[in-house]
């Protein structure tokens, strides 16, 4: 009886520790993940703020728009 107890002990032990284990690989997956995204997200918001940039739309006004600030004479106010 003790050595069927001693082994359903160690049988149950194993499957914990596996499981354990198992946990340990697949946080490490996701921690890894994560950190990719992150960094991509950092890349992300860096182009945007590039993109939304005045001088950047005021270049690409110009290339494809051909619209250009107005000088200091060209402007009346009333």
């Amino acid at each position: 009886m003790a050595t069927v107890g001693l082994v359903l002990g160690l049988v149950v032990t194993q499957f914990f520790h596996g499981q354990m284990v198992d946990m340990r690989s697949r946080a490490e997956k996701v921690r890894i993940l994560n950190t990719s995204i992150s960094n991509e997200n950092i890349r992300l918001l860096s182009v945007r703020a590039q993109l939304a940039s005045k001088n950047h739309i005021i270049s690409l006004a110009g290339k494809k728009l051909n619209l250009f600030e107005p000088g200091q004479g060209q402007v009346h106010r009333m």
